[in-house]
């Protein structure tokens, strides 16, 4: 089974950078071995896998190590799959630091169609259990309280959000409805950040390993959610964060792609959208050329695909010609 990529809520100067832009097919190769995949084509999933981390250094998110083990379980080639799923158990250093839950992990060991090659061999089951014993450990040391605490504020976090999205395609943007949700949504923002505050100062970045990964992406939600002022004073705790294993790479280049669209500098990761005239635009980007690569580098998803979530198409040329007009109408510094 092919886990989804997760998006959060994000050529041609001289031939020389043409070229090296080419270069970078990461993301192209994965949809290719996805494309592969569902034709049951599987060799050549696999093959197109191994093409996609090699065009990134060998590294990407635990999510592809494992549909790489899945598509070359299912062409016959037990080893390569083996070699896959060693390393996510092993937290290899080429798994980009992301959305690595133990628990799930293991949940799709147990149920996954695609594994049926590998159930057969001895192999299975020493590392079955290794999966196993890492959840065990892993929901053994989550403070309980905290992490049902973080739930919580999740929920309160996303529950106006999730109701924002609804009447935006329902009303369109700038709503009556709209403006009365969001009022509704920052006094929320308000009472979360007071108790996310607090725990910061009393526990330090909660990690996955202590409130989970539900509960770690919901101080970050938080942190996000707030003013410019809070933001910048957790930035430097967030990075510190990043080398100590506390926090995704991706949730640090939101909140820096956050950072800079509020200081009205470009973005680096294209993860925020600026609207002007009732639509919205990728808002300016720092090195178009390499956007692609720098998205991979932490974790995240092709801009294209992140687009379309929005209804919004991508055009790598057109954009460039388009950037000169973004950054005069939202007044860019740099």
């Amino acid at each position: 089974m092919i886990f989804n990529r997760i998006l959060f809520l994000s050529l041609l100067i001289t031939i020389g950078l043409s070229l090296k832009a080419q270069q970078f097919s990461y993301f192209t190769d994965l949809d290719s071995a996805n494309a592969a995949y569902n034709k049951k084509d599987f060799q050549r999933a696999g093959t197109y896998y191994e093409k996609a981390f090699k065009s990134n250094g060998n590294k990407s998110v635990q999510g592809e190590f494992y549909n790489a083990a899945c598509t070359w379980s299912l062409a016959g080639k037990p080893d390569k799959a083996f070699k896959y799923l060693e390393d996510i158990i092993q937290d290899h250093k080429n798994i980009i630091r992301s959305w690595n839950d133990p628990g799930e992990f293991y949940n799709m060991l147990v149920k996954d169609a695609d594994f049926e090659n590998l159930r057969k061999l001895p192999k299975w089951e020493k590392l079955l259990a290794r999966a196993k014993t890492k959840k065990e450990k892993f929901e053994a040391n989550l403070d309980q309280g905290l992490t049902e605490q973080l739930k919580t504020m999740r929920e309160e976090d996303q529950k106006g959000r999730l109701e924002l999205n609804k009447i935006q395609k329902e009303k369109g943007f700038n709503s009556a409805e709209e403006k009365a949700l969001w009022k509704v949504i920052d006094a929320q923002d308000s009472i979360n950040l007071i108790k996310a505050k607090a725990l910061i100062q009393s526990h330090g970045w909660l990690s996955p390993q202590q409130v989970g990964y539900k509960g770690n992406q919901a101080l970050f939600l938080i942190i996000q959610h707030a003013d410019l002022a809070t933001q910048k004073q957790y930035l430097p705790l967030m990075r510190k964060s990043i080398a100590e294993g506390k926090i995704s790479a991706s949730s640090l280049a939101l909140l820096e792609d956050r950072i800079l669209m509020r200081e009205n500098r470009k973005q680096i990761y294209g993860s925020q959208l600026r609207g002007t005239n009732g639509k919205y635009y990728l808002f300016p980007v720092q090195d178009v050329t390499n956007l692609d690569k720098k998205r991979a580098s932490v974790g995240l998803g092709s801009i294209s695909a992140y687009l379309k979530g929005f209804n919004l198409e991508w055009d790598t040329e057109a954009y460039k010609k388009q950037l000169q007009e973004l950054v005069k109408e939202f007044a860019v510094k740099d």
